[in-house]
Order: structure tokens, then C-alpha cells, then sequence
């Protein structure tokens, strides 16, 4: 669920708190098998940067945040009927 909550404060057009979490929640259980992999990845890249320390850190954050919001934006792709303008 914490993998959707930042990109949803900045896509969703109502950003009340409870609604972030909903809709995380709503995501995560709709797409389970999407969403754990894309867990795995980002913390294999997590341990991978923590492991080099080099550039590597600093893109860390970035990168995270882009696959995140990267995620959020193909989830209504892949379900008929869903758009992101519904948020």
C-alpha cells in the first residue's frame, strides 16, 4: 500500500488522507501480483545502492519515486474501465 500513497497525494485531485489510503489499499488488493513485484524490485535496487553507496545512493530516492509514480500511472492501463481521471 505505501508504494501508491505518494504518487496518489500528487495524481489525485482530492487529497484528502482517507482517500489517499483507500484508494492505496484499493490498488494494492486489485493488483497483488503487481504490486509484489514491484516491491521486490525496488528493494533489490534499495540493497543494491546500499550495498555500493556510491552515485548509486544519491539517484536512490529518485528512482524510487519515479517507479512509483510510473506504477500508479500503467495500473489504469491494464483494467478496463479504470482511468485516472476518475482520482
Amino acid at each position: 500500500m505505501q508504494l501508491y500513497l505518494f504518487p496518489l497525494l500528487i495524481e489525485q485531485q482530492d487529497s484528502r488522507v482517507t482517500l489517499i489510503f483507500r484508494n492505496a489499499l484499493i490498488l494494492s488488493l486489485a493488483h497483488p501480483g503487481f504490486t509484489f513485484v514491484l516491491n521486490l524490485l525496488l528493494a533489490g535496487v534499495t540493497v543494491l545502492s546500499a550495498v555500493l553507496t556510491g552515485p548509486i545512493l544519491f539517484i536512490l530516492f529518485s528512482f524510487l519515486a519515479s517507479a512509483q509514480t510510473k506504477a500508479l500511472q500503467e495500473l489504469p492501463k491494464q483494467q478496463p474501465g479504470w482511468s485516472s481521471e476518475k482520482w
